[in-house]
């Protein structure tokens, strides 16, 4: 009965206020469940936001990109694409996606050393900082993603155990993560390595260090990875979560996303506090 009430609710409105176009819709699956923390934007664009534990969405988007695509995606399911134009006003904007199968590899745990080793920087009291939450407009850059270059072995498999960031300023109740690990490609964040969902929350305007034990995920890597950290969800009140960055910091790569499906920004030089503690292949 839940289902088929969310089904009845789902409308598109589009308002024009101005220059702006105002999309509501929903995302659900095959058999009519919603899709929570969906990612939904803009093809290259920094307009983008993340579904709700309701599958449900509302994107802002500007009359110039009626000619542009929106880009609906989830790890475990098939990407959606929608011509903004198609979206006709007072129809209902329903999104269907499929599951998609994901191989799982065989990691076998007792090939690793018990030896706990890190990677990252841990400092934190830094004058600068990188914001998550940027935009006016509530939820309009959710899925923005701070992310940072590690450096891994070719002659050996680590396997990750732990994800560490710290937040710096924070006046949210409730703000929710997703860690994200991603191999590279040309220099940049490419395919989402972790074929499961990582999520954290934090509450009652946490500070300081967020710890993510990862060992279960049994993510094994044996080449330069990105692990970013992914902002999805929050509080009604609020506007500061940030993180601190380390200028300079040779040899680290920073990466940004605005928002969800923008193209990622690359610094070298720079670093937030992001830790990522892994055990290496035995000898």
């Amino acid at each position: 009965m839940r289902n088929i009430a969310i089904i009845i609710l789902m409308s598109l409105t589009t308002i024009l206020h101005g220059q702006v176009l105002e999309i509501e819709g929903y995302i659900i699956n095959e058999n009519q469940n919603p899709i929570n923390y969906a990612n939904v934007g803009i093809i290259g664009k920094p307009l983008g936001t993340v579904s709700d534990s309701l599958g449900k969405f509302t994107l802002f988007l500007g009359k110039t990109f009626l000619n542009d695509t929106i880009l609906i995606s989830h790890l475990g399911y098939e990407n959606r694409k929608i011509l903004v134009s198609s979206i006709i006003e007072g129809e209902p904007l329903i999104i269907k996606t499929k599951t998609k199968n994901v191989d799982l590899e065989e990691v076998v745990i007792n090939s690793f050393d018990k030896k706990i080793s890190q990677k990252g920087r841990d400092k934190v009291n830094t004058k600068r900082i990188v914001q998550f939450s940027i935009s006016s407009k509530k939820n309009q850059n959710l899925g923005a993603v701070i992310g940072r270059k590690f450096k891994f072995s070719n002659r050996k498999k680590s396997l990750l155990e732990e994800v560490k960031f710290y937040v710096k300023y924070n006046d949210f109740e409730k703000a929710k993560f997703r860690i994200i690990i991603y191999n590279m490609k040309n220099g940049k964040p490419n395919e989402i390595i972790n074929k499961k969902s990582i999520y954290k929350s934090i509450y009652n305007k946490f500070q300081g260090w967020v710890s993510i034990d990862i060992s279960n995920f049994k993510i094994s890597v044996n080449k330069n990875i990105v692990v970013g950290i992914e902002w999805i969800e929050h509080s009604k009140s609020g506007s500061k979560l940030s993180l601190p960055i380390i200028v300079p910091s040779i040899g680290s790569t920073h990466f940004y996303r605005y928002g969800s499906q923008s193209k990622w920004r690359k610094f070298g030089g720079i670093s937030t506090a992001l830790i990522v503690r892994y055990r290496e292949t035995k000898e």
